[in-house]
């Protein structure tokens, strides 16, 4: 089978679609990949499939048909899908870290000062956030990165402690999770002492990183100093982006 570019665009675009969780277009890249015989005969791998819209993407494709429900495919073709996915995803990555760069700027300037709340407040606010986050992936660095910062805030009385929080970890899940993490952050007070760190940690998971944090020289008993980590993070982040 020779590959048209007409062939290989038509690809691209279902790959595309299943990296933006088109689950139909996700499924049927799932199938090129897992469900081709094995070994192959006669330097073909065939596929058996009675799914209409699986059928006309075969076509497409232009893998040729041996009966109504089977159709055959050459190694070599399937290696040049392979490839033309893992470009059409590295371009994909690209250009979806951009948009949540920018979306992560427009962010913090919609939720631009610390929210106005009081402490029963935040701790409700931590409790859905947790409650919505707890078990996603894409939230854990950033849970462990929090959980992290407050343990050793508790462990340093006298200076405030920063967080050298990462663009990445920001702007890896999505725009709704990012939009979260910067709601809960801004959240915070700078007066809060550590009896309320306490109890923030009780409703966080236990699991915390390590690095990433260092004491800085401003104290704890000055104005706005506690959470002085919060406005280093959106400075550091902001750095990123200009």
């Amino acid at each position: 089978m020779n590959t048209t570019t007409t062939t290989v665009d038509y690809w691209r675009d279902i790959c595309v679609k299943a990296f933006n969780d088109d689950s139909k277009s996700n499924d049927f890249v799932l199938f090129i990949e897992a469900c081709k015989t094995k070994p192959p005969t006669n330097g073909l791998y065939t596929f058996q499939t009675t799914n209409p819209e699986f059928q006309q993407h075969l076509q497409h494709l232009e893998f040729q048909p041996l009966d109504d429900n089977i159709w055959t495919v050459s190694n070599e073709s399937l290696a040049l899908f392979a490839e033309i996915k893992r470009q059409a995803r590295s371009t994909w990555h690209l250009q979806r870290q951009e948009e949540l760069k920018q979306h992560l700027t427009k962010t913090l300037s919609n939720i631009a000062k610390p929210l106005d709340i009081t402490d029963k407040q935040r701790l409700a606010l931590v409790q859905e956030f947790v409650k919505v986050h707890e078990n996603d992936l894409g939230s854990v660095p950033f849970l462990r990165g929090l959980v992290g910062c407050l343990k050793y805030q508790l462990q340093n009385k006298y200076q405030v402690v920063e967080w050298k929080l990462s663009e990445y970890v920001l702007t890896q899940n999505n725009e709704e999770p990012m939009e979260a993490y910067i709601r809960l952050l801004r959240g915070m007070n700078p007066d809060i002492d550590n009896q309320f760190i306490h109890s923030v940690l009780k409703y966080l998971p236990s699991q915390h990183n390590l690095n990433d944090y260092q004491v800085s020289s401003v104290k704890r008993n000055q104005p706005q100093s506690i959470f002085q980590w919060i406005y280093s993070v959106f400075t550091h982040c902001l750095s990123f982006l200009h």
